[in-house]
């Protein structure tokens, strides 16, 4: 084809106001969550106008035969790079002078994802037991924009497709939007870390958009006045359903789901098919303030969250609210600096090929450069800091791989991802199984027992798996294993004479409480479910009936059974505890001092749990209890480190050395 000039919509200042309610909705909502806790859904905004613009001008250039793929995928290159490209190279420079190598590794990883647009991909994969709150990752919000990024590489194929064979175009992308309405209201139950960040399951919300584009163009034609009435009852309820999303919907929902199609969807393309002389479209969207937050949009979504995220990572504490409101108010000086002297200048200058290619030019060299970093993992001596080059040998791995695949628990035993530790030439004594904080308590164990002539294994270890029979475990995007990790290989236990002591363990505040604890977790929704019972219970109540049916068949079978009420969860970050960040904000002092969670708090987190436990252990009188946290807390802290070494290796699960440590204290419980 040769290159033709594309149709180019007529400016419509009500969709720079509509805009101007979807990104300010997500920055309030990043920095106050609060203040406006269902500002999120300004990112569904932003694919319904997306949707709308792109088929626009698709539609319109099809029509005049105008169209040109390579036109087309320049425009967008010449709107996207450059400000992102602006923004990924300060990330950069600004990692690489502030944040630790693990950090800044990460950052690498992520730049990279940015600079191909596959960062929504990234973030699904990531999203799990260990992951960090995403609240400390930088990049986190170009999910949004790869989603984008997909859809405009395969929308002008799909439309040109439906064009030169003739198909009924509404009925094409009405199957479109249908098809992925379908296929994210059936899997969001059961995945929804795949219905928020692939492109499959938002497509809908963008072809959503088109279809208003092809109504506007095709349909709604007649100028009577009665459907002049309509049109501004259109923008009235439109900004009505905006409006109600946004003070109502809060991240506690199923989301995205129905509440996005009502709310946000459906009141973006209400105001979109209201004309520019509607009142609302002209007396508050036109407004002049909104149309200039419109205008910056773009770039203000690319400042917003590298900034308020970077803060809050060399913070290694919540950002005082004070703080936030001026990291807001650089992010809105940060945004009309890069769209007057960058997006502008680039998007509306003299176009050449020489540009387009010094653009991609640039892009590549900054997606490299990410790339590179994360496989130096983030070049760990860029700076001086000597506490920091320490933390290496305070991060253990939970299991020498010399320790896994092949030997007793592990032959004849579907173990997928987990842990399997044991001496090959004796079957055990003792058996450990838990979750994956069970993995450093093996090696404080193992030498306790082998003194008293006992051989120990390990079996479990599996991210957010109790050792309790018929129980799966997970988040909401999770599929859990629980069953071959756990049930399965209590079955074997039970029906293994050999074996006389059965020791439980595991992290139980977060399956009965359903969340993580501190800021630094990701963990919101856990859940945990019974397989042999469908009814609707609370996390405590199955939880006690699994724990309950696990002791007594324990006891059946003339098990000993040592029950470990689990470490304290120190809810930040341990590293914080042996250096600080070379660049820091607001009132901090540099590392945390000391390194230590109120016990007050482990007391508070642990109370109902703890409650329950204890309820069902009075029920399994010969069942031992041993608690963790007596040889970590003491008076008024309950501790991370002491001058030797951390006890943690985050922020949650105990180092080899603290387990070590743990069990050493403990030792007169074990015999």
């Amino acid at each position: 084809m040769n290159k033709k000039d594309l149709y180019h919509p007529k400016y419509q200042s009500h969709i720079d106001g509509l805009r101007a309610i979807a990104v300010l909705s997500v920055v309030l909502f990043h920095a106050f969550p609060n203040l406006l806790p269902g500002g999120f859904i300004g990112v569904d905004i932003f694919f319904v106008i997306s949707g709308y613009l792109i088929s626009t001008i698709i539609f319109t250039s099809l029509n005049q035969n105008t169209f040109d793929f390579l036109s087309f995928y320049i425009k967008r290159i010449v709107r996207i790079f450059p400000a992102l490209i602006f923004v990924l190279v300060s990330c950069f420079i600004f990692g690489w002078f502030g944040l630790f190598a693990f950090e800044f590794k990460e950052l690498g990883r992520h730049i990279f994802g940015g600079s191909i647009f596959v960062n929504n991909f990234m973030f699904w994969k990531e999203a799990g037991y260990f992951d960090r709150s995403s609240e400390l990752k930088p990049l986190l919000h170009l999910w949004s924009l790869s989603i984008e990024e997909q859809f405009y590489i395969v929308w002008p194929f799909f439309i040109w497709i439906v064009y030169k064979y003739k198909f009924n175009l509404f009925l094409a992308i009405a199957s479109v939007f249908l098809l992925s309405f379908v296929a994210h209201l059936s899997f969001i139950g059961s995945d929804s870390n795949a219905v928020f960040y692939q492109p499959q399951f938002r497509a809908w919300e963008l072809s959503a958009g088109s279809l208003c584009a092809y109504l506007q163009l095709n349909l709604i034609k007649s100028s009577s006045s009665k459907l002049k009435y309509h049109k501004n009852l259109f923008a009235f309820f439109g900004l009505t359903l905006v409006s109600i999303g946004i003070l109502v919907i809060t991240n506690k929902f199923e989301y995205p789901g129905w509440w996005a199609a009502l709310f946000p969807v459906l009141g973006s393309c209400l105001i979109i098919q209201a004309p520019k002389q509607s009142w609302i479209n002209q007396k508050i969207l036109s407004n002049k303030v909104m149309v200039w937050f419109g205008v910056i949009s773009y770039p203000l979504y690319l400042w917003h969250w590298p900034i308020l995220s970077l803060a809050r990572v060399v913070e290694g504490n919540p950002l005082d609210y004070g703080v936030k409101v001026l990291l807001v108010g650089l992010s809105i000086f940060l945004a009309g600096l890069t769209y007057y002297f960058v997006e502008k200048p680039i998007r509306f200058g003299i176009r050449s090929k020489q540009k387009i290619n010094y653009i991609i030019f640039l892009m590549i060299i900054v997606g490299s450069l990410g790339f590179i970093v994360n496989r130096h993992d983030g070049y760990g001596k860029r700076h001086v800091m000597d506490s920091l080059q320490n933390i290496e040998k305070f991060k253990d791995d939970f299991v020498d791989p010399e320790y896994r695949s092949k030997g007793w628990f592990c032959d004849n035993k579907n173990t997928h991802e987990s842990h399997c530790i044991y001496d090959a030439n004796h079957k055990p004594d003792i058996v450990l199984i838990g979750d994956s904080h069970s993995v450093p308590l093996y090696f404080g164990l193992k030498d306790i027992y082998l003194k008293q002539g006992k051989n120990l294994a390990l079996y479990g270890g599996s991210n957010g798996c109790p050792p309790l029979l018929n129980l799966i475990s997970g988040d909401s995007g999770t599929k859990s294993t629980c069953i071959d990790t756990t049930t399965n290989a209590l079955q074997n236990i039970l029906n293994d004479k050999t074996i006389k002591t059965v020791i439980l363990m595991n992290r139980g505040p977060v399956y009965t409480s359903t969340k993580g604890y501190g800021d630094i977790s990701a963990i919101k929704n856990w859940r945990i479910f019974d397989v042999t019972n469908d009814s609707e219970q609370s996390a405590y109540r199955i939880f006690a009936k699994a724990l309950d049916l696990t002791l007594m068949k324990l006891e059946e079978s003339n098990k000993k059974i040592i029950y470990i009420h689990n470490e304290p969860e120190l809810g930040f970050d341990i590293r914080t505890c042996i250096t600080s960040h070379p660049i820091r904000f607001g009132n901090s002092l540099g590392y945390r001092n000391p390194c230590a969670l109120e016990k007050s708090k482990f007391l508070k987190r642990n109370l109902e749990h703890r409650m329950m436990v204890d309820s069902i252990l009075v029920k399994h009188p010969t069942v031992k209890s041993i608690d963790l946290s007596e040889a970590l807390c003491e008076n008024n802290y309950c501790y991370g480190k002491n001058n030797d070494y951390l006890f943690y290796r985050d922020d949650n699960h105990l180092s080899v050395n603290g387990a070590k440590y743990v069990c050493d204290k403990l030792r007169s419980k074990f015999d």
